[in-house]
């Protein structure tokens, strides 16, 4: 399991970023670490968000829908 960085008087919320698109998944980590999140990834292949759902319990997920050319539902279904 991951070790977090917390912020004095705050839990950290941990966030998954599945995205074959490094722009728009340099974006979300952007967005998402400004609203509070530590984000894991982001991943790049369906492989490597599995390999990260093996170590770390995230509090919410953006799933690209086709990364990469692979279907995200693996991860989806592991998620739910």
């Amino acid at each position: 399991m991951l070790s977090l960085p917390l912020r004095a008087g705050t839990a950290a919320l941990l966030g998954l970023i599945a995205e074959g698109d490094s722009l728009i998944a340099m974006d979300l980590e952007d967005t998402l670490s400004h609203e509070g999140f530590y984000i894991v990834g982001p991943a790049l292949s369906v492989a490597a968000a599995l390999q990260l759902l093996e170590q770390t319990d995230p509090d919410a997920a953006v799933l690209d829908m086709n990364l990469n050319g692979e279907l995200i539902t693996p991860v989806a279904e592991l998620l739910s």
